[in-house]
This record gives C-alpha cells, structure tokens and sequence, in this order.
C-alpha cells in the first residue's frame, strides 16, 4: 500500500469515526446487545457467549478504525519531515 493510499484510508477513518450517522448506529447497536445481555440468562452459555463476541467486534471495529487513522497521522508526519 502506498503512503498516499495509507493517509486517504485514514481520512475515511476518520470522517467514519467522527460521523453522526456511525456514532447514533454504534451506539444503537451497543444498547441493543447491552439489553440483550440483561434478559438472557447465565444457563444459556452459548447466547453469552454470541452476545460477547458481538460487543468485542465493535471494540475491533474501533480499534481498527484508530489504527488506520494513525497510519495516516505517521505518513503525514514523515511527508513534512522529509520535506
């Protein structure tokens, strides 16, 4: 991947990150699971088990997000420092 094509991904990172209609979602989503949680009991391991995989992903989801956004920060840098 080129340094141009690392800081145009981490533009759209963070245009994502920073968007209303991805922040409402995300946190739609987080109560969704949230409450699922609550009404599910601890005897149904596997439902547990789903619902905990399901809230790890949006925790990825962010750190993946992140990550690309600071590869974009360090080829910028790198840019005006070679400059």
């Amino acid at each position: 991947m080129t340094k141009q094509e690392i800081i145009e991904r981490g533009r759209l990172a963070h245009s994502l990150r920073e968007s209303h209609a991805y922040k409402t979602i995300k946190d739609a989503i987080q109560r969704e699971i949230f409450e699922a949680f609550k009404n599910t009991s601890q005897m149904k391991a596997e439902q547990v088990a789903d619902l905990h995989s399901q809230a790890r992903s949006i925790g990825l989801m962010d750190k993946f997000i992140n990550t690309y956004i600071d590869l974009a920060v360090h080829e910028q840098v790198s840019d005006e420092d070679e400059a």
